[in-house]
């Protein structure tokens, strides 16, 4: 996807729908300060600026793979699937090794499959 918005030409007329090339191939890049007093150039992070109409396209996609993933996924599975994150991975993980913990003579790295 990155290639192919990076290989928009900017300088063609919009389509039908009148949006611009350069709509679509444009983020904006600021620098944010991590600290309070900036004495390095890694005292800023980058943030990128999207444009509206991409993250609506970014929405779209996201519906579209999720509607398609079937219902038998692994369990596991917690990247694109509703009500799931990162912090229910981890919460697992956790629950799961201090679950082996509590057992006499297991150890953690039986936790992890």
């Amino acid at each position: 996807m990155c290639r192919t918005l990076k290989r928009i030409n900017t300088r063609k007329a919009p389509g039908p729908d009148g949006i611009p090339g350069r709509a679509l191939k444009e983020t904006i890049i600021v620098p944010v300060h991590k600290k309070p007093k900036i004495l390095f150039l890694n005292d800023y992070r980058p943030v990128a600026l999207t444009s509206t109409i991409m993250k609506c396209f970014e929405k779209l996609v996201r519906s579209f793979i999720t509607s398609s993933l079937p219902d038998s996924l692994d369990p596991l599975q917690f990247a694109y699937r509703p009500n799931r994150s990162t912090e229910d991975a981890i919460a697992l993980t956790l629950h799961t090794a201090l679950s082996h913990l509590d057992q006499k003579g297991h150890i953690c790295e039986n936790a992890v499959h």
